[in-house]
């Protein structure tokens, strides 16, 4: 192999497949990259075996083929470079040389056949999504879903097809809280999703830095391949598995007789939980709403620091009623939403409340309330 390339695009794909390099692991080959030439492109991707990043650059191919190098030690070899054309050439040993234009550098690889297998996606059929749309969706779940190993079927986000709205869904929960949104996706049916799939945290993590980073992309693929979905942003795609096991039935969770209704400004109620939860504390971190009409008062109690309370004001035909709850599910929550109008739906001060926005009308958060 043997390709002319420009420092900046490849740093470019070296920055991609970072995050998905083994740093320790007992495969050595996992914290390699793979490298194929094409005819006008270089190909750069990495696994962890349960995910895959894999782009294609525009490179001057003067002879095609592959090899896998140290992913960590070619990034830091690359960014040392100087802007301009970097050449890479290997030798049947498989050993490259990485040549700018104020160094030489020889790194020893791995043949490409030992690098494992890579899932092929180029054949499977995608349904485009909104870039924006579907990064809107990732970060308004992905917080809910549960940090615990041992619970692992919600360490994920549950997305479907949502039948009755026509439309794309994602729901996460961690058994504290749960959040759900729908957005209007075209052709959605065809993912074939009524049943829903379960994408990794950290999957989805990824999927929203690439989104976030490098060049824009107007449309986003997005399709099944087996146990694995794929997303392909522009020249870059993101390959992942499904979480095994059955998600919980969410709907059961959602507060259907919640009557009593909380309306106020939005930021104001964050603004306040921000500052008055500095004093909570540290393990639980628990705040207390005191709801009476007119206002809403935010306070927290913690014996060892001291107490602090905020009021707000607050439309509701309550007339006395207290509520406590983890301020950071609130933060989380509320920062994820959006619209100036927010609406609390209560029952009583043992059932979850209920957080949307008229704004965001196809999105709702459920918190579990808790003893202070």
């Amino acid at each position: 192999m043997k390709i002319r390339i420009n420092r900046d695009t490849l740093i470019k794909g070296l920055n991609w497949v970072q995050s998905v390099v083994e740093k320790r692991s007992t495969m050595p080959v996992l914290s390699h990259a793979l490298f194929k030439a094409y005819k006008g492109e270089l190909e750069v991707a990495a696994t962890n075996l349960q995910m895959v990043i894999e782009g294609h650059l525009e490179a001057e191919v003067d002879v095609e083929g592959g090899i896998s190098l140290n992913a960590r030690r070619v990034h830091d070899i690359i960014r040392a470079l100087p802007p301009g054309e970097i050449v890479i050439d290997t030798d049947e040993r498989n050993r490259a040389e990485i040549k700018g234009e104020k160094g030489t550098f020889h790194l020893m690889g791995l043949e490409e056949s030992e690098y494992p297998p890579l899932p092929e996606y180029k054949e499977t059929p995608l349904v485009e999504i909104k870039a924006e749309v579907l990064k809107a969706m990732v970060e308004k779940t992905i917080f809910a879903a549960s940090m615990e190993e041992t619970r692992y079927n919600l360490e994920g986000v549950l997305i479907q097809f949502e039948e009755k709205g026509k439309s794309l869904r994602m729901v996460a929960t961690d058994g504290h809280r749960l959040c759900l949104v729908d957005k209007e996706v075209e052709n959605a049916e065809k993912l074939q999703l009524a049943k829903g799939l379960i994408l990794p945290r950290k999957g989805l993590s990824e999927l929203r830095r690439i989104l976030a980073e490098g060049d824009r992309v107007e449309n986003v693929g997005f399709g099944v391949i087996g146990n694995d979905v794929v997303f392909k942003a522009g020249n870059v795609a993101l390959i992942m598995r499904t979480l095994e096991g059955e998600y919980p039935n969410y709907d059961r969770v959602i507060p259907k007789g919640n009557d009593k209704v909380i309306t106020m400004k939005r930021i104001d109620l964050l603004e306040a939980i921000n500052r008055v939860s500095i004093i909570s504390e540290e393990k639980t971190k628990g705040i207390k709403l005191s709801v009476s009409t007119g206002k809403l008062r935010v306070e927290s109690q913690n014996p060892e620091v001291g107490d602090a309370f905020e009021e707000i004001a607050a439309d509701t035909e309550i007339k006395k009623m207290e509520i406590g709850y983890n301020a950071k599910y609130l933060i989380d929550a509320l920062g994820a939403m959006e619209g100036e109008g927010l609406n609390l739906l209560l029952k009583d001060e043992l059932s979850s409340g209920l957080f949307k926005t008229e704004e965001d009308e196809k999105y709702i958060c459920v918190v579990m309330p808790m003893r202070l």
